[in-house]
């Protein structure tokens, strides 16, 4: 499988990648938070509102399908869009509403298929609200904010913010939790006393245990509200959402980078003293989706007021290639390239176990597998025997047998025959292997992948350590779609002692 991310950073149209297939894709969208409110400032203040959870809207079983680019949209403020820049004939995941002030909350973003999408339509679609963020408290001299709301997610509903506690100073209320399952909602304030942060889907990561500055959640769950203050100049914060919510994270494929739902940020408590200089910030809601918290009020009009930032939206695709090739592993000592000390020489061992290509097609597997010597050179198996293919033509990696160069090598190479694939390979084409030496000389290994006599792609190594290094070489567009015949290719293993 292969999941690609589309962020607020991403720009539309998506291109449709060159293994796309259309058949069994999903898609996941997840609607922006919305940003908390701000306090007001001077005696009988009001603080800001919390921010609602983004919602989620999960498409599966396609029909139709997809053009060469598809139009999406991710941006701050409005809804999330996949086939169109606009939700009118598009699936659509709501972002969630801003706080204000007071009783003025966001509210959670929705889910909702607009118009008539094209070209694909998907006929299971799984809409999960954000939650709402909560009221700030009113009419008190720093009063403490509402929390923001958790992101609605794969598994579940976002959760809703807790309230701000209308106190002379007034706590902060927690953040959401995301994602259903055993979340929960932030905890309202109590008098001076911020509200604990709701749990993600997992039922932990709410935030807790901390003060004026509230703690951050973690695993989807909500951000602790911060306390209230009655020290001069002392800042008062709401915690910062919990990332990567979801039951299970998404992970893209190209950097292994990590996603989920989050939860919203706690709102940040109130300060009561009339002193220049106090900052008080609401939390922000984490990546993605969360809703970010409130600020509290404060007696000084010299003070400075942040919101806590509603998180980002984000489109999740998920898809099958149409066909995959893979290649088994070259090593030394376990699979690969092994130099090993003869007497004061040094020694070249390629043990090159699994060698070969494992190519995907839909759900039929075929192995291109080492299946004859074509050149041996001086290279022996580990016994000395000198049927080399035989001894690397494993799946599944073995050290019992390998392949070894002579000791001491000048440019001994080995030519080793592929077998004929069943399938036509398509990229990515990518050769794997595994190597290390033995001795403390300096040994080079060069791999080539030949198709007869001409050279497709070549890879140096050189000094190789004494150490496993595992390598993955992916053929170029070029170099891919320079074979000719898939039935005449060879893997080449050269060791060398310069």
């Amino acid at each position: 499988m292969t999941v690609v991310f589309l962020t607020d950073l991403s720009s539309s149209p998506w291109s449709r990648p060159g293994d796309w297939s259309d058949a069994g894709h999903t898609v996941d969208l997840v609607g922006f938070g919305g940003a908390g409110g701000t306090g007001t400032a001077g005696t009988n203040g009001t603080a800001g509102a919390g921010g609602g959870g983004g919602g989620y809207y999960g498409l599966s079983s396609p029909s139709g399908s997809l053009g060469s680019t598809t139009s999406f949209r991710i941006a701050g403020g409005a809804s999330t869009c996949w086939e169109d820049t606009s939700p009118i004939n598009a699936y659509v995941a709501g972002e969630g509403g801003p706080g204000t002030t007071g009783a003025s909350n966001g509210v959670g973003g929705g889910a909702s298929t607009a118009g008539s999408p094209s070209p694909v339509t998907y006929a299971v679609t799984t809409p999960n609200f954000g939650g709402a963020g909560n009221d700030g408290g009113i009419s008190t001299t720093g009063c403490g904010a509402g929390g923001g709301g958790g992101a609605g997610g794969p598994d579940g509903v976002g959760f809703v913010g807790g309230t701000g506690a209308s106190n002379v100073p007034g706590g902060g209320g927690g953040g959401g939790g995301s994602n259903g399952g055993s979340g929960s909602n932030g905890s309202n304030a109590v008098t001076t006393t911020g509200g604990d942060g709701g749990n993600g889907n997992g039922g932990t990561g709410g935030g807790t245990g901390g003060g004026v500055v509230g703690n951050n959640g973690a695993d989807g769950g909500g951000g602790e509200g911060g306390n209230g203050s009655a020290v001069a100049a002392q800042a008062v914060t709401g915690g910062i959402g919990g990332t990567l919510g979801n039951a299970t994270d998404w992970t893209q494929t190209s950097d292994s980078a990590t996603a989920g739902v989050g939860g919203g940020g706690g709102g940040g408590g109130g300060n009561s003293i009339n002193a220049a200089g106090v900052v008080l910030t609401g939390g922000d809601g984490a990546n993605y989706g969360g809703g970010g918290g409130g600020t509290g009020s404060n007696r000084s009009t010299s003070n400075t007021r942040v919101p806590g930032f509603g998180a980002s939206g984000l489109i999740v695709i998920t898809y099958t290639g149409a066909a995959q090739a893979h290649q088994g592993s070259a090593a030394l000592s376990a699979t690969g390239l092994v130099l090993v000390p003869a007497q004061l020489n040094e020694a070249a061992i390629a043990k090159l176990d699994g060698l070969g290509f494992l190519l995907v097609d839909s759900i039929q597997l075929v192995n291109i597998m080492p299946d004859a010597d074509s050149i041996d050179g001086t290279w022996t198996d580990q016994s000395g025997g000198t049927s080399l293919f035989a001894a690397i033509d494993e799946i599944v990696a073995s050290d019992a047998d390998y392949i070894k160069s002579a000791s001491n090598p000048v440019n001994d190479t080995c030519k080793i025959s592929l077998s004929d694939p069943t399938v036509s390979p398509a990229q990515p084409f990518v050769i794997l292997y595994r190597y290390r030496k033995d001795g403390t000389g300096q040994i080079d290994l060069t791999v080539r992948l030949l198709e007869g006599t001409t050279q497709i792609g070549t890879w140096t190594h050189t000094d190789i350590t004494g150490t496993f290094t595992d390598v993955s070489q992916t053929l170029t567009g070029g170099e891919f779609s320079s074979i000719t015949d898939f039935t005449n290719l060879f893997l080449e293993f050269k060791a060398n002692k310069p």
